[in-house]
């Protein structure tokens, strides 16, 4: 197998590229915090990328050092380009898909044409300089080979280069984001809500092999051009019953970092323990997302850890139909407008507003308490309600009253319910007619004698 680009004889300069791009997928108070931690045992070095990062911001110290940073992003997009055409492993990479802070996925096929479908190829990037996240790939690719369900998608093959960065080769899914997807074929919210439990399915099967994502986001759940999502990146996730210590607590400080803020749960904000509830809290924000075409929050790229926190963990995000309507009554300059996120959903603006009032706005509420304990208990149960209501049975989620059940019961029911009603009133008035006829009789008997 040939050796990728990024030898050891280049290995500062790797280094100095990963800091570099990956600080600048944080936001901008976040990143000097980053790059000295990760430099602590190089101080020049971490001092070489905060120069560089300054001339990114513009703030630099000339034209020198602004043109060596804009090299830097540059060459890293050319090092991903010049993978293309090059095999790893059986597979020959043809394309970029994406990238982010800890690799590459790139688009490939079978060299052997023993595998003829289009494969996704996912490459750590600088994994002999940071050990930490060979190891939490090793973990990735373990998750991902006890994982096979109909809406994941399914690992196929896994390896290491010549120059020990770890590789996944998986299904290839093309499709469009579960978002995008659902406002292009203007999706009302039934044909959403069951595409939703398509989603939860998958989770809930993820959860019972003791696996939790960590970053559910529309993003990455993919739905095919037949309707079928696929959920994507367990890249993330955490093995509830890791036997390898040392391994899961390198899996844990480096995931810290890699959560999206506006889809991540309080308890990940701040750091404590993730399980399951916080998947289930995930699974609230997409709903809320594919129901009103808007995050609970809205993280700015500036947001101090403080406000971060401020703002996850202790605002409460307004209910789906106060969002909508608040929408209508104060639209925002630059936003969607809400005309067209209800036209996405095949109603208007006001009646969007009665749709999602009361159950949905129980549902997605209740996923998105702060307190793990009081959301609910699992994957499985947030989809139990979701189902109720397309069955118009009264949800878990609220603690309705006689008045609430009894509307249910006759939304579910409204022909017995019509029917019986039509009796009641026809034996009534059928009552009515025989009594007034009995009284009559008896007035005429009376005057007859």
């Amino acid at each position: 197998m040939a050796s990728l680009p990024g030898s050891a004889s280049d290995a500062r300069w790797d280094r100095i590229q990963d800091l570099f791009s990956r600080a600048l997928d944080l936001p901008e108070r976040q990143r000097e915090p980053f790059v000295i931690q990760e430099c602590a045992d190089d101080p020049g070095l971490a001092q070489e990328v905060l120069s560089l990062l300054a001339c990114d911001m513009g703030t630099g110290t000339g034209p020198l050092t602004n043109a060596l940073g804009n090299a830097i992003d540059e060459t890293t997009r050319d090092r991903r380009k010049a993978i293309v055409g090059q095999k790893i492993g059986a597979y020959r990479i043809t394309g970029v898909l994406g990238y982010g802070g800890t690799g590459t996925v790139y688009l490939g096929e079978r060299a052997d044409d023993q595998y003829l479908g289009k494969v996704a190829i996912k490459l750590v990037d600088s994994a002999a300089v940071h050990p930490e996240l060979g190891i939490r790939f090793r973990a990735e690719r373990q998750i991902l080979a006890n994982l096979n369900h109909p809406n994941i998608a399914r690992l196929i093959d896994a390896g290491e280069t010549e120059d020990a960065r770890p590789y996944l080769v998986m299904e290839y899914v093309e499709g469009k984001t579960a978002d995008v997807y659902c406002d292009q074929q203007r999706l009302p919210i039934q044909q959403r809500l069951e595409l939703f439990l398509q989603v939860c399915g998958a989770v809930q099967y993820a959860h019972q092999n003791l696996v939790v994502h960590r970053d559910l986001k529309p993003a990455n759940v993919l739905v095919t051009a037949d309707g079928t999502p696929k959920l994507l990146d367990f890249g993330i996730a955490k093995l509830l019953d890791a036997g390898d210590v040392v391994a899961a607590q390198a899996l844990t400080r480096m995931n810290d970092r890699l959560l999206t803020p506006e889809y991540a749960a309080p308890e990940q904000i701040l750091g404590q323990a993730v399980t399951t509830a916080s998947d289930v809290y995930a699974l609230g924000t997409v709903l809320y997302e594919l129901l009103t075409g808007t995050r609970p929050f809205v993280v700015p790229s500036s947001t101090t850890q403080l406000e971060l926190e401020r703002l996850i963990c202790i605002n409460d995000p307004p209910r789906p139909s106060a969002a909508i309507k608040r929408a209508i009554e104060h639209p925002m300059k630059g936003a969607i407008g809400v005309h067209d996120i209800a036209a996405a959903r095949d109603v208007s603006a006001e009646r969007l507003v009665r749709r999602l009032g009361g159950d949905l706005d129980a549902i997605c509420m209740r996923a998105l308490r702060k307190e793990p304990q009081h959301r609910y208990s699992s994957v499985e149960q947030l989809a139990d309600d979701v189902r109720r209501y397309l069955a118009s049975e009264p949800v878990s989620a609220r603690q309705g009253n006689w008045f609430y059940y009894s509307k249910r019961f006759v939304r579910k029911h409204a022909f017995g319910v019509s029917a019986a009603a039509a009796f009641v009133l026809f034996v009534l008035a059928f009552a009515i007619v025989m009594s007034v006829q009995a009284q009559r009789i008896a007035a005429e008997r009376d005057r007859a004698t």
